[in-house]
């Protein structure tokens, strides 16, 4: 199975389930924020997990985690959706 088949099942599969398409990225993305959260000196890990070159480009993408109020809940706006992709979550 091609990437965006992947791509494409998790979002026709989120949508079924939630209501509204997510996007593979935002797994990603949730999981480092997360980890940047709550366990920051494990943040060596996150380079691989975002497929990051270094993890001085991670460290410039989310500076601290608890500083930034990452375990924001439903009314964060860090991830808006994109105009022209409505109901769709990336």
């Amino acid at each position: 199975m091609r990437s965006k088949a992947i791509r494409d099942q998790i979002k026709s599969r989120t949508r079924q389930a939630f209501g509204k398409a997510i996007w593979p990225h935002l797994f990603r993305d949730c999981a480092v924020t997360e980890l940047v959260d709550c366990a920051p000196e494990e943040i060596g890990i996150a380079p691989d997990l975002l497929g990051h070159a270094d993890l001085q480009t991670t460290e410039a993408l989310y500076p601290g985690g608890r500083d930034e109020g990452a375990c924001q809940g439903p009314g964060d706006d860090r991830h808006p959706t994109p105009s022209g992709s409505a109901g769709d979550i990336r």
